[in-house]
Order: structure tokens, then C-alpha cells, then sequence
């Protein structure tokens, strides 16, 4: 998404479904790109495959979220950290995601910087 669109970017990514009218912030190229930077990782790296689909959850991917969720880029360890910790096998994400029941998972962080 570039900061030049003339449509309202916000709009888009409620009628995109990409948001489900919560606010969000545009992932534009630049906020993206330092939100990897912020990581110290490249952007193609893969972090995990989310499941039930496998959805490749790379670096890049992982800040589209952090910024569009309003986190700033010293944020992008712990999210990084916090997708990995849904992956550990004794959560058990595959039968969080894949349950009939309206399920999903919620992380909190809170502490000193």
C-alpha cells in the first residue's frame, strides 16, 4: 500500500476485509520497511507457517500486522517472539484455529521496555 492513494486506505482495508472496523494504520511501504529494519532480520524470513492453511508468516508479513495493530518498530521483537510462542506445539494453535467455538488467541505483554 503506498501513502499516495487517493481512495481512503482506511476504508479499503475495512471493505477488503482486512480489519474488522477496529482502527488500523496503513502498512505503507516506508512504515513497513522500517518495521523489518527494526527486527535486525530480512524481510523474506520465514517465521512460521500458521496453520490451519499454513500461511508463511515472514518477517515482512509479521510488520504489515505490527503496523496496521498501531505497535511501533522497537514493538517487532516481542511480536516476533509472540508468534513463535504460538507456534511451541504444547499451545496447540492447530486446534485453537480449527475449532467449531469462537476461539482465538490473546497475548499481553507489559513491562519495562
Amino acid at each position: 500500500m503506498t501513502s499516495s492513494e487517493t481512495i481512503d486506505p482506511i476504508e479499503l482495508m475495512y471493505e477488503t476485509g482486512w480489519t474488522d472496523g477496529l482502527p488500523v494504520v496503513p502498512p505503507t511501504s516506508e512504515k513497513v520497511k522500517e518495521f523489518v529494519i527494526a527486527s535486525g532480520g530480512d524481510a523474506d524470513t520465514l517465521i512460521a507457517e500458521l496453520p490451519p492453511l499454513g500461511g508463511k508468516a515472514t518477517i515482512e508479513r509479521i510488520a504489515v500486522n505490527a503496523v496496521m495493530a498501531g505497535c511501533l518498530p522497537e514493538y517487532m521483537p516481542v511480536v516476533i517472539a509472540a508468534v513463535q510462542a504460538l507456534m511451541d506445539s504444547r499451545f496447540n494453535l492447530r486446534g485453537v484455529m480449527c475449532s467449531t467455538g469462537i476461539h482465538t488467541p490473546l497475548i499481553v505483554v507489559n513491562g519495562p521496555q
